[in-house]
């Protein structure tokens, strides 16, 4: 992770904390959740309450972010997806240099500042997101940034950005991006997790030309760079992140099954250990790095098969759209296409 982090959290307390929150909160909510167009300011205070955004600082991070994530995912698919791309944000802070580091990590790990993660600008997602070098050494973004999860509460943005002349992608950070010249955002609405306030971007000129301008940003505001090719794979450890997203709606799907379908929720669970044990002997090994794409599609067809046994066992309520069977099956087709590539889809297909 580069830098490590003062331990200001314990891994226990942390744990019991976010089941306490899905328990009491997230999970009896997410129904009305589902509904909304935002999340309530108390789920995002909750999680900062809870000492939720410091998991990176814990005594043990690691699997503990794991663990949580998944936990907030399987009560409450929108607060977990802005939870999580807040941690991307911290993750990549680590490994910045010390001002960047000694800036930002205290309020992001405090909950004080909520953070953003686009990776448009990596050739993986389109290198939509560009960037080029002035003379005085400022940096000009413009582009469009397609999916900006949490817009309205960003204080900070970790936006990737591809400068073709040199062929690397940059990480800056943009602090207030709503505040930027130049910034016009269209609100999406998702098929599921939509109170995650998603967003599509347009920085500089409707031409989205760097000479017609766009977001200048100092050189001190580059967290890092990589080579354009790197930024065409998804590193190991990120697709393993990327898994809590399926591992946390297997989990939630299966809890939800054991009131109607005791015998889909055993082979539910069952599913979530085997795969995300795969997961994590394949990330700590990379002589098995290979496995990773087949576990994860294997999780996607998981996930989904759960959710339509939800459905079926269900009966002819989950026809209702506000039903929870009817979100599960909602929330992991979302899952499909959501941090996915297309040869993990591929073997989901089978």
């Amino acid at each position: 992770m580069g830098y490590i982090l003062p331990v200001v959290a314990s891994t226990a307390r942390l744990r019991q904390a976010a089941d306490d929150l899905s328990k009491n909160l997230l999970r009896p909510a997410a129904g009305e959740i589902d509904t909304l167009d935002q999340l309530p300011t108390d789920h995002l205070a909750a999680l900062r309450d809870s000492g939720l955004f410091s998991v990176l600082a814990a005594d043990a991070p690691i699997p503990l972010v794991f663990d949580i994530g998944e936990s907030l995912v399987a009560a409450c698919l929108a607060t977990g997806f802005v939870w999580a791309q807040h941690q991307g944000a911290v993750l990549r802070l680590l490994s910045a240099p010390g001002p960047s580091r000694d800036k930002w990590l205290p309020p992001l790990l405090a909950g004080t500042t909520i953070a953003g993660v686009t990776y448009s600008g990596l050739p993986s997602h389109g290198a939509s997101l560009r960037c080029h070098r002035q003379a005085n050494g400022e940096m000009i973004l413009a582009g469009q940034a397609r999916f900006v999860t949490s817009w309205p509460w960003i204080g900070l943005l970790i936006a990737w950005a591809y400068n073709e002349e040199t062929d690397r992608v940059y990480a800056f950070a943009v602090p207030s991006p709503q505040e930027q010249p130049e910034t016009r955002s269209t609100t999406l609405t998702l098929l599921a997790a939509n109170a995650s306030a998603t967003v599509a971007l347009s920085v500089g000129s409707p031409s989205g030309t760097l000479a017609d301008g766009g977001w200048r940003v100092s050189p001190d505001q580059i967290l890092t760079s990589i080579p354009g090719p790197s930024g065409t794979k998804t590193p190991p450890a990120s697709a393993r992140a990327n898994a809590t997203l399926g591992l946390g709606l297997l989990a939630g799907i299966a809890t939800d099954l054991q009131h109607v379908d005791p015998r889909s929720a055993e082979i539910a669970r069952a599913a979530r250990t085997n795969l995300r044990n795969r997961l994590d002997v394949a990330t700590g090994d990379a002589s098995k790095a290979e496995e990773i794409p087949a576990a994860r599609g294997e999780l996607l067809r998981s996930t989904m098969d759960a959710a339509l046994a939800l459905y079926r066992s269900t009966g002819s309520t989950a026809t209702l759209a506000t039903s929870l069977a009817a979100r599960r099956v909602r929330e992991a087709a979302f899952a499909q296409t959501t941090a996915t590539t297309l040869e993990e889809r591929r073997i989901a297909q089978g």
